[in-house]
């Protein structure tokens, strides 16, 4: 089952966002062991909606910082989180969440064996969000998950020299960019209409903090993205 961390719900089922409970940002909590994992999830949350992030690496830390902040809207849960391959201890953690309060509980990952992902939407969880290549009959090793997360993400540094990600899509739009070419055309090559080119441009500008399409190419061919 394959849900939208934004809304908790399937794909092409429309959802609000989960409302914040005191009147400020949602509170989302990242229990993801991949630092870089963490640092694209929060940068595609936050492009949507403000949102305040708690972050953690293991199931320890996971828990303690749920327990001390309170109740959120939001936990995305690593469903290999401290290399665990055994059930209970994922399962312990989501039902906890659960009953502490967290509205929106949903697990992320490779796992594609269907009791393992049972167990946990039977502790409470509202779905699991499941990447692509996953194979029904071994966890993924943290080197294949560096792996596909490299093909998958590129690294630019924006206009005040932070670190930021963005999709091979994303990269073939700047390219295609800085050859001169509008969104019409551009969409042409790709397959996709002007308007969806004209986002795309967008959330990058937004991203890398650019001022124009001239300066977005110029960051990507800076980080060596484009050449």
């Amino acid at each position: 089952m394959s849900i939208d961390p934004t809304t908790g719900s399937p794909p092409g089922r429309t959802t609000a966002v989960p409302s914040p409970r005191s009147g400020g940002p949602a509170t989302a909590l990242l229990a993801i062991a991949d630092p870089h994992v963490r640092r694209a999830m929060t940068e595609e949350l936050s492009y949507r909606e403000p949102w305040t992030f708690l972050e953690a690496g293991t199931l320890t830390d996971a828990a303690a910082v749920a327990a001390a902040h309170g109740p959120g809207e939001l936990a995305l849960v690593d469903s290999s989180l401290d290399g665990h391959t055994d059930t209970d201890e994922l399962v312990r953690l989501v039902h906890t969440l659960r009953q502490g309060g967290w509205e929106h509980v949903i697990t992320v990952g490779n796992d594609a064996r269907f009791d393992r992902i049972g167990a946990m939407l039977s502790a409470g969880a509202r779905g699991h969000l499941m990447s692509t290549g996953a194979s029904a009959s071994a966890e993924p090793t943290a080197a294949a998950r560096d792996e596909d997360l490299t093909t998958r993400r590129v690294r630019v540094l924006d206009s005040g020299g932070q670190e930021r990600l963005l999709s091979l899509r994303e990269v073939e739009v700047l390219r295609l960019t800085a050859e001169g070419l509008g969104n019409t055309e551009i969409g042409d090559i790709l397959g996709l209409s002007a308007l969806t080119i004209k986002s795309h441009l967008a959330r990058i500008t937004h991203r890398l903090h650019a001022q124009d399409r001239a300066h977005l190419v110029l960051l990507a061919l800076r980080a060596g993205a484009i050449r």
